[in-house]
């Protein structure tokens, strides 16, 4: 018997679900690559691994941003699914936001949410034997896929797409761009590196003002506030979402540079 294409398997998937019509399939005609690799961590059970607390979202703010990706109360990217499969499924499916099919759904009852992004999810397969929790690979959605123009991003869909790489760039973007959903759940800022900012900006500050405005390595200290352009806070694990301030060091532009080659070098206009 002849393998069914990806296009007729996700059809099928979709007809089960109760969407007999999809608009679009991804095409099948692109050279095949390798399954990513799930992500493993010694120490944490790997049910655990991306799982997010409840009070950090918001199912009914997640549900309104029509034209958002999910993010936590904190701009951490998350993914949904559903948390029930069947065994005979060949596709998994999540979502990066509340697109059409999404909003159609009872997405408190029927789905699970998670920060992982390698792809792979828990999720109750239901069975003869009942339902069993597995870590399942998944694909993305079509619609997000479609609504959220991931295409105009140079990402493939379906069973291509880059989950890692679209947390990452989301992560950043997110970060420093995106307004936090709610406000109250963070410290004020204070005088010590141990408060919390509301956003990077008056994080950074605080952090810069704290320091005295003084490069950490070359010692070069800014006295006014032209000179305290060229004072910048550099994540010492390059990863923008971890601010703690032990992960976070003041920099003037030129050591700055030193630590991203490929950026314009702001430094090189630096007062002496």
């Amino acid at each position: 018997m002849k393998e069914k294409s990806l296009s007729r398997k996700i059809k099928d998937l979709y007809e089960m679900i109760g969407e007999t019509n999809p608009r679009s399939v991804p095409s099948s005609h692109h050279i095949q690559i390798p399954d990513p690799e799930p992500i493993y961590q010694s120490d944490i059970c790997p049910e655990d691994i991306g799982k997010v607390k409840e009070e950090d979202y918001d199912w009914d703010v997640m549900c309104s941003q029509k034209n958002e990706t999910f993010h936590s109360k904190y701009n951490q990217v998350l993914f949904i699914y559903p948390k029930v499969h069947y065994a005979n499924w060949d596709y998994y499916i999540a979502h990066i936001g509340p697109c059409s099919w999404v909003q159609s759904q009872n997405m408190k009852k029927n789905f699970l949410v998670s920060s992982r992004h390698d792809g792979f999810f828990p999720v109750f397969v239901e069975t003869s034997k009942g339902r069993q929790l597995e870590i399942k690979r998944h694909v993305l959605c079509w619609r997000c896929y479609s609504e959220f123009g991931l295409s105009q991003r140079n990402y493939m869909g379906g069973d291509r797409f880059d989950f890692n790489r679209f947390y990452q760039e989301e992560t950043h973007y997110s970060f420093l761009h995106r307004p936090l959903v709610d406000i109250s759940d963070f410290h004020t800022i204070g005088t010590s590196d141990n408060d919390y900012a509301v956003n990077w900006y008056k994080l950074s500050r605080a952090i810069k003002e704290n320091r005295g405005w003084q490069c950490e390595r070359c010692h070069w200290k800014a006295t006014t506030e032209e000179e305290k352009r060229y004072i910048e806070v550099h994540h010492r694990d390059k990863n923008p979402m971890n601010c703690n301030p032990s992960n976070l060091e003041v920099l003037c532009s030129r050591c700055h540079d030193k630590e991203h080659p490929n950026r314009p070098h702001k430094g090189d206009s630096q007062p002496r």
